[in-house]
């Protein structure tokens, strides 16, 4: 019975703990590696940025109400930021990135008892506070949530004017350029989300925002936003896009303000004195954009390989700001389009980019945000003495010249490594200067736009040289 017992636990032993050393090659041996944590968490380098701005105001404007004539005005701004990412499970990026500016006010003081007006003056600044979730392949993912605070730009091309869309108001079709970035930074920093899906490689993009307006009056509102681009044969790029702006009111009486300065009856504008009661309606806000986008690229059928990337690119970008008519200041659509398109010379990789943009806009009042950005009321600014009933809304408004429709920029950008790149722009644009004590941009253009394209230097422009740092 012992004997039995013995020779039972020795066939057990061997089936439990091993076999024959004949057979042992057939056995796969177990993997000492532990198991993948697909909740690892990545930290990214710290990056560092910096860019540094010199340039003029050759001859332009200043000025909260009627602008004041400005001329060779000095431009100086130095920025510094510190951006931090990190991975969570490969999935999730979150991005930080903080820092600020050293500015100098906006326009030169007139006196010497401005010296507190003089001095450099410090803004701190977010860049970007956002997650960025993707769905599908890491390298090519089907759909990405993002949320939060961060940059977005639908059109690559586009160097200094468009992106009308989402930077462009409704009511009133106000257009800007610039603020705290003059150049090299035209895009729409978002506060909200966004939600994207890529399909055929990413050859067609679609993307629906939803986002918090945080740069002009009414703050909050919640606009929704739906654009779609696509590539046809590395050639030809199109793109459309609708934006519901302020559909989402945090306060209806600011979206749409029931003050005497903000009526109508009919087709007539009331002025802030009359008395009229009967059938008064009040513009508002609230509007829907529109936006239609093209480029195309002749370098895949040239033979060569001299040119550079963005060589002999030409592109357009239209918008309706605003598709509804409303009395006197809105009563004409063709009025409420803007049209910008370029053409990037070539430089034969000397250059990264040389970009030329012109820009028209047939609005009959000047870009003038006073009533909106002060008065917060969605209409343009004319001067007090003006009755709405009787103003010629051909005539131009505030003492502006009376034909101001078109704008230009030239744009050149070269790259020294990967750490340092040279920027540099001329332009008669929308930029509004930063002013001083109020620290927020200037309810008008720093530059008047000229009645012909071709009297570019003949009127106001501005250059702009900056080097931009990132380490």
């Amino acid at each position: 019975m012992k004997l039995f017992t013995g020779i039972v636990l020795c066939v057990l032993a061997v089936t439990v703990f091993g076999q024959p050393a004949s057979d042992s090659s057939a056995v796969e041996p177990k993997s000492l590696e532990p198991a993948p944590d697909t909740s690892v968490i990545e930290r990214k380098p710290l990056k560092i940025a910096a860019g540094i701005d010199e340039g003029q105001i050759v001859s332009g404007q200043a000025g909260q109400g009627v602008p004041v004539q400005v001329s060779h005005n000095w431009i100086s701004r130095t920025n510094v930021f510190l951006i931090q990412e990190v991975n969570v499970a490969k999935r999730l990026a979150l991005k930080v990135g903080v820092g600020g500016f050293i500015w100098n006010p906006y326009p030169d003081p007139t006196t010497s008892s401005d010296v507190l007006f003089l001095a450099p003056k410090f803004a701190a600044a977010v860049s970007e506070a956002s997650g960025t979730y993707k769905i599908g392949d890491l390298a090519n993912p089907l759909f990405e949530f993002q949320f939060g605070y961060f940059p977005f730009k639908y059109n690559p091309e586009a160097y200094d004017m468009g992106e009308y869309l989402l930077k462009s108001g409704a009511y009133p079709g106000y257009l800007v350029n610039g603020r705290w970035n003059i150049i090299g930074d035209n895009l729409y920093r978002a506060l909200g989300v966004r939600f994207s899906n890529y399909l055929l490689n990413g050859a067609i993009e679609q993307h629906l925002l939803a986002t918090m307006e945080r740069d002009y009056p009414p703050m909050y509102d919640i606009s929704p936003t739906y654009i779609i681009k696509g590539n046809v044969a590395k050639m030809l790029s199109l793109g459309g896009g609708i934006s519901w702006s302020h559909l989402i009111s945090m306060n209806e009486n600011l979206t749409t303000p029931k003050d005497n300065y903000n009526r109508y009856v009919g087709d007539s504008a009331l002025s802030g004195m009359d008395t009229t009661t009967q059938g008064v309606q009040y513009y508002t806000f609230r509007g829907i954009k529109l936006m239609g986008m093209l480029s195309f690229d002749i370098k895949p059928v040239i033979p060569t390989t001299i040119f550079g990337k963005e060589d002999l690119k030409i592109f357009v970008e239209a918008a309706v700001l605003g598709v509804q008519n409303y009395p006197f200041y809105y009563d004409d659509i063709t009025k409420r389009i803007p049209v910008m398109f370029g053409f990037n010379f070539p430089t034969f990789k000397l250059l990264d980019v040389l970009s030329f943009e012109w820009e028209y806009y047939g609005s009959q009042f000047s870009n003038n945000m006073s009533l909106a950005q002060n008065q917060q009321d969605p209409v343009w600014f004319i001067n007090n003495d003006y009755d709405p009933k009787e103003f010629d809304s051909t005539a131009a408004s505030a003492g502006a010249p009376p034909k101001d429709n078109w704008k230009w920029a030239i744009y050149a950008k070269k790259s020294l490594g990967k750490a340092v790149s040279l920027h540099l722009q001329l332009a008669n644009d929308h930029m509004r200067m930063i002013t001083y004590p109020n620290t927020y941009p200037d309810y008008s253009d720093a530059t008047r736009g000229v009645d012909n394209w071709y009297r570019m230097f003949q009127k106001d422009w501005y250059f702009d040289f900056k080097v931009q740092i990132g380490i």
